[in-house]
């Protein structure tokens, strides 16, 4: 009987150790089964875990400083702690000054000697003014007055409202400074008629829904000036376009995008061209001037094709083939067809809008790259952005890796592109470098 007792746990070990390859086979294969995107989720786990990390380490610098704060003020309680007099008799308490277009200051509440350099180089810019130069000055008080001297081109002016302002200025209402802008630049008369632009009307936008999440109201409207016509033309390397201001997506016409258009160009001669997500048609356009023998544009909106056939039109283009739809959709029906194409442009809308969405945003990336390969023909070219700012440059670059090995094709990375150079990237906010694209050879 003790023998038996003794055994029998010894037989349960000896079978559960040899059925446990069987096991670890059955779970491997359940993953692989449950997560079509292993590689994707295998990165996204690794940025997490780094984005853990950092801000871990962020948290206990943060309560390392915070514990130094705390024992300085109870150290010098006293001090501290006595009542202090604002000193605003000789002039106003300032939060900002502006001197339009080529001059900025900010002030330091109490540091009279940082102020007084600051209104030193404040009027040493005016008075360096060229003849006919216009520039403003705005300063706007805690407790006193707001000084506007409207934009002018009287330096002697200037320098009298700069007189006006003492070195106690610092630490004022920077919502007061703020309104006190817009109450300039809405003024008609006062608005710059001289310098780097010469605007017939200047229009607000302040229609974005992110908005709601800084407890902002949704408003749009004419600001200063003229309202603009429904359709305003501007021209883009040579090219003529047709923006709607008041309706259309953001500005109406994806500036940052200028450049990457005339560089896509480029491999559209003799070529069959899809245009997914083609907006106002930008991208065809420029194709269609390039010697495409044909283009097709694929969107959801019908008001942006009828304005993408408006701008063919305006730049002499033969018509293209316009297709209102979800992409996703088209693309898998063209697949199914066995349509095939020489260039695919993917130029989507932003899929991640927040750090939660990051992982089913990878995972539209790869699926529309996934499609976009498999309707290419051999030696085509597969030009594809991401806007996303969440999605890194290394990451997108894996996605369409990624789409490339479960499409069974070989794509070679010809060039690296991003937004233009008037939209730079602050290196403090590595996310501003939002707009990745690559133009890739496939095969």
């Amino acid at each position: 009987m003790n023998r038996l007792v003794f055994t029998s746990p010894a037989l349960l070990w000896g079978l559960l150790a040899a059925s446990l390859p069987v096991i670890i086979h059955l779970i491997n294969r359940h993953r692989a089964r449950r997560h079509k995107f292993a590689a994707i989720d295998f990165l996204l786990r690794v940025q997490r875990r780094s984005a853990r990390r950092i801000l871990l380490r962020q948290i206990l610098l943060l309560a390392a400083r915070t514990l130094l704060i705390i024992c300085l003020v109870i150290a010098a309680a006293g001090p501290l702690l006595q009542p202090r007099e604002v000193i605003t008799e000789q002039g106003p308490v300032v939060s900002a000054l502006v001197i339009d277009r080529s001059f900025s200051m900010h002030a330091k509440t109490g540091d009279q000697s940082w102020n007084r350099a600051a209104l030193g180089r404040a009027r040493d810019f005016v008075r360096g003014m060229a003849p006919g130069d216009k520039a403003c000055l705005l300063a706007a008080g805690l407790k006193t007055e707001v000084i506007v001297e409207p934009c002018t081109d009287s330096r002697g002016a200037l320098l009298d409202a700069l007189d006006r302002i003492t070195p106690q200025w610092g630490g004022g209402n920077l919502v007061e400074a703020m309104e006190a802008a817009a109450a300039l630049l809405a003024d008609a008369p006062n608005f710059p008629g001289h310098g780097l632009l010469t605007p017939a009307g200047v229009y607000s936008r302040d229609d974005a829904a992110v908005r709601r999440k800084e407890g902002l109201p949704l408003e749009s409207g004419p600001v200063w000036g003229a309202e603009p016509p429904d359709l305003v033309e501007i021209a883009e390397h040579g090219r003529r376009f047709l923006v709607d201001l008041k309706r259309g997506h953001k500005t109406g016409f994806y500036l940052d995008q200028r450049e990457n258009r005339r560089r896509a160009a480029a491999y559209c001669d003799g070529a069959d061209v899809l245009n997914a997500f083609a907006y106002t048609g930008g991208f065809g356009v420029y194709g269609g001037q390039a010697g495409a023998q044909s283009v097709v544009h694929v969107e959801t909106s019908a008001e942006a094709l009828a304005l993408a056939e408006e701008n063919l039109a305006l730049n002499g283009c033969a018509p293209q083939e316009m297709v209102m739809g979800d992409v996703f959709q088209v693309l898998r029906g063209y697949r199914d067809e066995g349509r095939m194409f020489d260039v695919v442009i993917l130029d989507p809308p932003k899929f991640a809008t927040s750090q939660a969405q990051l992982m089913s945003a990878s995972r539209g990336y790869k699926d529309v790259n996934l499609l976009a390969l498999k309707l290419l023909r051999s030696g085509g070219c597969l030009v594809t952005f991401s806007c996303s700012g969440l999605v890194s440059a290394d990451l997108f670059q894996k996605i369409v890796f990624g789409a490339s090995v479960d499409a069974g094709r070989d794509v070679q990375i010809l060039e690296q592109m991003a937004q233009g150079p008037d939209h730079p990237v602050l290196l403090t906010f590595p996310e501003s470098a939002y707009l990745k694209g690559l133009v890739c050879r496939v095969w």
